[in-house]
C-alpha cells in the first residue's frame, strides 16, 4: 500500500503517489520503496530488535530467510546476520535506539533502557 499511495491527513484518505517511478502498463501510477510504518523495539527483545535492524538496512528482501542470508550464507539468527553485515560494530544503533525512545517512552522507561544498554 505505501508503495503506491500516500496518506493525506487533512482529507483522511489515501491518494496515489505523484512522485516516484512510473509503473509500466498503468498510466498515472507511481511507485517508491517507501516503508509504511516501523515501530521501535526494545533491545531487550533480542531477535525482534535485530530483525528490525535488518529490515532497515537490507534492501529488497523477499523472505525472512533472505534477511538472514549474507554473501550466500544463511545465518541461524538475525543477530548473526547483523554481525556479518557489521551492523553491530559500533554504537550508532544504541544512539538511534535512545533517540527513538526519547520520542515515545516515559522517563522511567528511558532509564531502564539505558540500564539495559549499560
Amino acid at each position: 500500500m505505501p508503495r503506491y499511495y500516500t496518506w493525506n491527513a487533512s482529507s483522511k484518505n489515501f491518494q496515489r503517489r505523484k512522485r516516484g517511478d512510473a509503473v509500466p502498463g498503468y498510466p498515472d501510477v507511481r511507485s517508491t520503496d517507501a516503508l509504511g510504518r516501523m515501530y521501535t523495539v526494545q533491545p531487550k527483545n533480542d531477535e525482534c530488535f535485530y530483525l528490525r535492524l535488518l529490515l532497515i538496512n537490507v534492501r529488497g528482501p523477499t523472505s525472512f530467510e533472505t534477511l538472514r542470508t549474507v554473501n550466500g550464507v544463511i545465518f541461524p539468527t538475525y543477530r548473526a546476520a547483523c554481525e556479518e553485515l557489521y551492523l553491530l560494530e559500533n554504537d550508532t544503533h544504541w544512539d538511534t535506539t535512545i533517540a527513538e525512545a526519547i520520542i515515545s517512552a516515559s522517563p522511567s522507561q528511558i532509564r531502564t533502557l539505558f540500564a539495559i544498554i549499560m
